[in-house]
C-alpha cells in the first residue's frame, strides 16, 4: 500500500520538476516514469485479480 501511494506521487514530482537542459537527466526521469507506469500497472492487475 505505501509503495503504491509513493508510486502514485512520483510521475507528479516528475511532471511538475523543472526540465535540465541536458539529456542524461531528462532520459533518467523518462526511465522513472516508465517505471511507475509499469508498476502501477502490475499493482491494477493484482488488484483486479485480488
Amino acid at each position: 500500500m505505501a509503495s503504491r501511494s509513493r508510486w502514485d506521487v512520483d510521475p507528479e514530482t516528475l511532471r511538475v520538476a523543472p526540465r535540465k537542459t541536458t539529456s542524461k537527466p531528462d532520459s533518467a526521469r523518462a526511465d522513472t516514469l516508465r517505471e511507475a507506469q509499469s508498476a502501477r500497472r502490475a499493482a491494477r492487475s493484482i488488484l483486479r485479480r485480488g
